[in-house]
């Protein structure tokens, strides 16, 4: 381990503040990308390797319910600190999707909902998880969304919204098997 290798440890929770146990938590940085850690029942989580000084990316996957929530975050690590990191929903817009056209109600769906962060291409990527053809993401900042729909197979779908945190959002996702 190099002197100034940080552990990072921290807590995943919902909008409303409650532990999200068994969370997906990725994090990661322009040059590397070193894993995956699973948060607890009690919603902590800890990476297994220590991490170097910098500006890195938190995102993740949490299911509650039926229900998943949008993670995604920067940090920021500072030699000699050992960081307690606070991962939660950054909005409170939430979207309701309904995937319809080629898709059946026992297909698993990938659901990945994209916000533009700037002129330079940067984008948040919120993932959901898609039962019986629909779906809910909460915890969205309000803005411009591209959602893609993926199944295994090539069957795909796209849709473009605009998140307004005041109301939840429904949108129709139409996707479309290979050749069709």
């Amino acid at each position: 381990r190099f002197p100034e290798a940080l552990m990072v440890t921290g807590v995943v929770l919902d909008t409303d503040g409650a532990a999200l146990p068994n969370a997906t938590v990725r994090i990661g940085s322009n040059e590397y990308a070193p894993g995956y850690a699973t948060s607890g029942a009690d919603g902590r989580f800890r990476f297994a390797e220590a991490l170097m000084p910098g500006e890195w990316v938190l995102s993740g996957r949490a299911n509650r319910e039926g229900i998943s929530f949008a993670l995604y975050q920067s940090v920021t690590l500072v030699a000699g600190a050992e960081p307690e990191i606070v991962f939660r929903p950054k909005g409170r817009g939430v979207l309701r999707g309904t995937v319809v056209g080629d898709a059946t109600a026992d297909q698993t769906f990938a659901v990945k909902a994209l916000r533009a962060l700037s002129a330079d291409d940067s984008f948040e990527c919120y993932d959901a998880h898609c039962a019986e053809q629909h779906f809910e993401l909460r915890g969205l900042p309000a803005g411009d969304y591209q959602v893609m729909v993926s199944a295994p197979g090539g069957t795909a779908g796209y849709a473009k919204f605009t998140l307004d945190e005041a109301k939840p959002t429904e949108i129709k996702v139409t996707v479309k098997a290979p050749g069709r």
